[in-house]
């Protein structure tokens, strides 16, 4: 019973940190700002942390594995 009530408060302090579901609805990240010419050349890149969206289906199926199984790897450490 102890065991229980232990995984529960676990649990629940571990979610207080997650965002809302508001927020995972409205995610807005920030990406590069991008400064073109008037003959469509790019000038310059703005940025803090060079972020640009990529589609799924653009991402090497290799590199889609190497962050589930990194991500595994985190979860079966930190569950152990």
């Amino acid at each position: 019973m102890v065991g229980l009530a232990g995984i529960f408060t676990y649990i629940f302090l571990m979610s207080r940190d997650l965002p809302s579901l508001d927020q995972l609805e409205n995610y807005d990240p920030d990406l590069v700002t991008r400064i073109y010419s008037s003959d469509g050349e790019i000038l310059d890149e703005l940025y803090l942390e060079k972020r640009i969206f990529t589609s799924l289906d653009q991402i090497p199926i290799n590199i889609q594995n190497a962050a589930i199984a990194s991500r595994i790897a985190d979860f079966i450490v930190i569950g152990a």
